[in-house]
């Protein structure tokens, strides 16, 4: 069976752990990752100054801080971010929603891999309530003004 035809496998969102992964990468794909890891420096540092950005511009509306945390997504809490999302899409803003269910991907078999609603509150209000911000290698201070001005004037509404 072809092993890599999606990112987690069956028994995976059943609770399992999968029992081959293959021990090498192929050629094309470890040529990616020798380049990749070159900029790995400088993406993450970038990381760390869009989250930086980001919690001084909407210090008055979000109560997170940035430390030397490394962010894929920043993420912020909003008491309804469906609208946010909408508004921000009307704006040509783009947010994502990776967060937004306590067990990820939001497919998984709930009962197989024993998670009861319930059993983390927080996280699951956490889950309702979040919206990511792009922290990537193209994120410059023009888009995180626009992204932040957005936010504010949805949240300000």
């Amino acid at each position: 069976r072809p092993f890599l035809q999606h990112i987690f496998q069956r028994s995976e969102k059943a609770g399992h752990e999968e029992p081959a992964y293959p021990a090498k990468l192929p050629n094309a794909l470890c040529s990616l990752l020798l380049v990749q890891l070159q900029s790995l420096k400088s993406v993450n540092c970038h990381r760390q100054e869009i989250a930086k950005k980001y919690s001084e511009r909407l210090s008055d509306i979000h109560k997170q801080t940035a430390d030397d945390s490394i962010f894929l997504r920043y993420t912020i809490l909003v008491k309804n971010p469906n609208g946010l999302l909408r508004f921000a899409k009307k704006h040509r803003i783009l947010l994502g929603n990776w967060y937004d269910s306590v067990l990820v991907p939001k497919d998984n078999s709930v009962v197989e891999t024993v998670y009861r609603a319930g059993e983390c509150p927080r996280a699951e209000d956490y889950a309702r309530h979040s919206v990511n911000l792009p922290t990537h290698i193209g994120i410059q201070d023009e888009e995180i003004n626009r992204i932040c001005e957005g936010v504010s004037r949805y949240d300000n509404k």
